[in-house]
């Protein structure tokens, strides 16, 4: 059995955090018609240029500064941003955002679509439980795309499972040895809310999420949210 797991330490930074988990079983993770992710990624694009429209300076948009000020409650690596400030930002810059794969391409058109931060990770490279929690500091980790282990800080917030960290500062970086590919049939997907002002746009979105991977790539997704009172879901029996 596999549980994703929020620590009580996470709640004593964060006592509004909500996260929606949505695990899809099943799916055909290969391109059919690569221009329809290719016009998701597009029109998320347009409607993120319209909620950061009329901001000069991106750090004061609300939709970034939110998730700047929650990671300066831990230790992070100096640069280390959201991953909607980094779309926010190339986006703003006139660069598309590419395809990768099917379901990420998805995910992705979601986050930038209503700034909302998403990961994704081959639900059968997860060992044991997913833990949202405080790193020791001596956890492996391997980003996606590097070959070099680079351990989190002491207090940084990570996502990890019994092998070591699956995401480094939170929102940041995801590991190598948990990505989706093409060959990945079950997928954990997962998108973190501190804002209670926007439940309702989060709730959303992880319908659409739902709608475009049973739509597109077949198989099934439960969604499942944690809250202070609901802190843990099994994610695979």
């Amino acid at each position: 059995m596999k549980k994703f797991i929020i620590d009580d330490s996470i709640y004593e930074l964060f006592p509004t955090l909500k996260i929606g988990v949505v695990v899809c079983r099943g799916i055909n993770n290969i391109y059919k018609d690569k221009s329809v992710y290719e016009q998701l990624l597009a029109d998320a694009e347009k409607e993120c240029l319209k909620l950061l429209e009329g901001t000069d300076d991106i750090k004061e948009s609300k939709y970034i500064s939110l998730w700047r000020e929650a990671m300066k409650k831990y230790p992070a690596e100096k640069g280390m941003r959201s991953s909607v400030e980094a779309f926010a930002r190339r986006i703003l810059k006139g660069h598309h955002i590419s395809c990768i794969n099917p379901i990420v391409d998805i995910y992705n058109s979601i986050s930038i679509k209503y700034l909302l931060p998403f990961g994704g990770e081959d639900l059968d490279c997860i060992t044991g439980n997913m833990i949202l929690t405080k790193a020791k500091g001596s956890e492996n980790f391997i980003a996606l795309g590097e070959n070099e282990n680079k351990p989190p800080k002491q207090g940084e917030v990570v996502y990890m499972d019994a092998e070591g960290v699956v995401v480094r500062g939170w929102l940041w970086r995801e590991a190598d040895r948990t990505k989706i590919t093409e060959d990945t049939t079950n997928v954990l997907l997962y998108t973190e809310l501190i804002d209670e002002s926007r439940v309702e746009i989060q709730n959303t979105a992880i319908n659409e999420l739902v709608i475009y991977v049973e739509k597109y790539l077949g198989g099934k997704c439960e969604v499942q949210y944690l809250d202070k009172s609901n802190r843990e879901v099994i994610i695979q029996a």
